[in-house]
């Protein structure tokens, strides 16, 4: 008798404990609004906001919380000191990442975009999608991609997957966002209780920012992680700003006075497919004098992709950078990535890069890259 009134007692404790902590759960859904509790294909999910503590969101240098995510400072350009386009384009975040660092055995998303290009050049997973990929010591791995419906890119609805399944143990992570959408809501699910410790640091401690045209947004990567800029970021481990402006990565002064403000390991900048061999003459070298002006020693990598379409702008950029560095700049390089790959298989029109034309990028960048960034200057 006695014996089944304290398995009695025992299964009612265990009852209350459990409705003490589905009451926790619940209130702390209730508290803070960057967490909440669901149910995905028979995981149990805690769910938080992917763009505060304790994930770390790369990319943003201006961005505040509660803020829309906008890659540029928000109200700090208008019509007069930049195309219409940019202020729009700027809602698209390419180049941005989260990162963080947790033992749950599975993890997963949850998405909707603000907006999103149905482009003609790339595939949904580029333009929409979500790269996943496992932090390493030496190389990122990719694990799996958040690949948007026709209806997440048409009608914003929401997307949500199973990213991963691991062992248990503790791992760094980074979520790469897409490069031609906004993103109204995202959220990252664990399993209950998983816990988190801070992101590994960056082995290059300052970012690399790129400015330029639609090559430098990432058109026409199938994935986001595929996009050159990022390749370079896994390999070297560094912060991206990608301030990449397809159509519109002119030499608005503004524009360099901006860039000059940030604490940079380097710079690479691409525009000759945005503007005509006089336009480039009459305003590339203000642009690149003005940001050296304001960061003196920080290195600045000039690329061109364009040596078939546009020979005859890699040619005057290839000059320019050689003026200036016979004038004392010994801080400003040249790379021309075009050469590098054939056309027919590297781009899908003869102008923006397709995968293969990336990769070959990257290739060439690299080692120019990586000796900048474990120089001293």
């Amino acid at each position: 008798m006695i014996m089944k009134n304290r398995k009695k007692m025992l299964f009612l404790w265990a009852v209350l404990c459990a409705v003490h902590a589905i009451a926790q759960t619940a209130d702390l859904a209730k508290l803070d609004k960057n967490f909440r509790t669901a149910t995905f294909k028979n995981y149990k999910v805690e769910y938080r906001n992917a763009l505060v503590s304790p994930f770390v969101l790369e990319g943003f240098p201006w961005w505040k919380p509660g803020d829309v995510l906008y890659r540029l400072p928000k109200d700090h350009f208008t019509k007069q000191n930049v195309k219409p386009a940019v202020l729009n384009l700027a809602n698209q975040v390419s180049g941005g990442a989260v990162l963080f660092r947790t033992n749950s055995k599975y993890i997963t998303i949850r998405a909707k975009l603000r907006w999103a290009s149905n482009s003609d050049r790339m595939p949904r997973a580029g333009s929409g999608g979500f790269d996943f990929y496992l932090r390493g010591v030496k190389q990122e791995k990719y694990l799996n991609t958040l690949r948007p419906t026709h209806a997440a890119i048409v009608k914003e609805e929401p997307m949500e997957m199973l990213l991963n399944r691991n062992d248990g143990k503790m791992h760094d992570y980074i979520l790469y966002l897409p490069l031609y959408s906004g993103v109204e809501r995202l959220e990252i699910g664990t399993e209950p209780g998983a816990k988190f410790e801070t992101p590994t640091p960056h082995r290059v401690k300052k970012p690399v920012l790129f400015y330029g045209s639609s090559i430098i947004q990432g058109s026409a990567a199938s994935r986001p992680a595929n996009n050159f800029s990022t390749m370079l970021a896994r390999t070297l481990d560094f912060h991206q700003i990608n301030l990449g402006f397809s159509g519109n990565g002119l030499c608005y002064p503004k524009m360099a006075e901006l860039i000059g403000t940030l604490d940079l390991a380097a710079i690479i900048t691409n525009i000759e497919n945005n503007g005509s061999l006089t336009y480039l003459k009459q305003n590339y070298p203000a642009f690149l004098r003005t940001i050296r002006r304001k960061l003196p020693k920080v290195p600045i990598i000039v690329i061109s992709f364009s040596p078939v379409t546009y020979p005859q702008k890699a040619r005057y950029m290839e000059e320019l950078v050689k003026q200036m560095a016979a004038a004392g700049d010994k801080n400003i390089y040249y790379v021309d990535c075009g050469k590098h790959f054939d056309y027919a298989f590297g781009t899908v029109d003869n102008c923006h890069p397709n995968d293969h034309g990336f990769y070959r990028s990257y290739e060439v960048i690299l080692p120019v890259l990586h000796k900048i960034l474990t120089a001293k200057h």
